[in-house]
């Protein structure tokens, strides 16, 4: 974070749910923020949001920003003159935190550079007290980045209505699965830790897709399938790359955590979403994914069979919220087939699975 200003965001059209929701999303994205935003009811804010550009005020010069629905045809929205952005949301009128992020610093860039324009222009009798306000808030700043570790997001369990817009089967993805996502603009802020109320900790480093944690991910299960609150801090590559050398093993692949996090994540909406819908794997999973070993028998089925996710269930013999969880970890993996007729194969699973025993310890015994 690179500015010494705040700007204010003002909310038109919006209800105070919606206005909560924001107010964490934008929490959460303020590591990646060239400049600090904050919510506000006033009209004399900075900058005006509306859900759509209909409802931007009438007469109102300052620079607006308005949510546009994923897949509208841009060309819709070319003519909306200087000082309007579009945010594109998803279904859930939710923006993603990378979209929001290159919006948001866009917005701040061009008011910023639109006031040091106008103080050129002020008399020389003002600088003193100018330069004695930027000095104070420039010190704040000095004091914020030196800190080995400042929380920069405190995430409730109530933040998780986050959803894909993707055609692959996916559950509502918890923020933190949002956060973790690769981003091409993640920047100088890409590397942050997270802690949950337990005291559990885990870092991320979007840039090298890698996280590290002195524990087995595993040992965060609860965390992540009660949706536990959290906090984001922010952290120095230095500071990563010193305590990853302490790690066994260093850094383990993000797209892992990302896998795991959904599978541990609530994921039932997905039986309503497939209701009518077939599955099956495009191929194995890797057997090196955490959790994924005892699900070895479930990923046979799905890898010769097309199915429902109930009939999946039932040939299994697994719950159907662990056929939900397992879909919506492969889902991440972009290992989900949907169709419409089911196809299965008369051999018993149990059969299946022998075989693939058999096969698995041919291969060790050739070795």
């Amino acid at each position: 974070m690179q500015g010494y200003r705040t700007i204010h965001l003002q909310l038109q059209g919006f209800s105070d749910a919606e206005f909560q929701k924001l107010d964490s999303i934008l929490a959460l994205a303020e590591a990646r923020m060239d400049y600090l935003w904050a919510l506000s009811n006033s009209a004399d804010a900075d900058v005006v949001l509306v859900p759509d550009i209909s409802l931007r005020p009438e007469g109102d010069l300052r620079p607006c920003i308005y949510y546009m629905k994923s897949g509208e045809n841009t060309a819709d929205h070319m003519d909306q003159g200087p000082g309007v952005w579009s945010l594109i949301v998803d279904e859930h009128q939710v923006p993603h935190l990378w979209q929001l992020t290159k919006v948001f610093n866009a917005v701040a860039e061009s008011i910023c550079q639109a006031s040091e324009t106008v103080a050129v222009d002020k008399d020389i009798e003002d600088a003193p007290s100018v330069f004695s306000e930027i000095s104070e808030d420039v010190e704040r700043v000095v004091e914020k980045e030196v800190e080995p570790e400042k929380t920069v997001a405190q995430i409730a369990s109530s933040d998780t209505d986050q959803a894909a817009n993707n055609t692959a089967p996916k559950a509502s993805d918890p923020l933190l699965l949002d956060l973790l996502q690769p981003r091409a603009d993640a920047g100088t802020d890409a590397v942050f830790r997270v802690c949950f109320e337990s005291g559990d900790c885990f870092s991320a480093d979007l840039d090298r897709d890698l996280y590290f944690s002195p524990q087995p991910i595993e040992t965060m299960a609860t965390c992540f399938a009660q949706c536990s609150a959290f906090e984001v801090r922010a952290v120095s590559p230095h500071t990563l790359d010193i305590e990853a050398d302490e790690i066994e093993g260093g850094g383990q692949p993000l797209s892992h955590l990302r896998w795991y996090i959904a599978l541990m994540s609530p994921s039932l909406d997905l039986q309503d979403q497939l209701a009518d819908k077939t599955v099956k794997l495009k191929r194995w999973p890797d057997l090196g994914l955490p959790g994924c070993t005892p699900l070895i028998r479930l990923a046979a089925f799905m890898q010769s069979n097309e199915a429902s996710v109930m009939t999946v269930a039932e040939k299994t013999e697994i719950p159907v919220d662990k056929v939900c969880a397992f879909l919506n970890a492969c889902a991440q993996e972009d290992l989900v087939i949907l169709g419409d007729q089911e196809a299965i194969h008369e051999k018993p699973v149990a059969a299946d699975f022998k075989s693939l025993l058999s096969r698995i310890s041919d291969r060790i015994n050739a070795e």
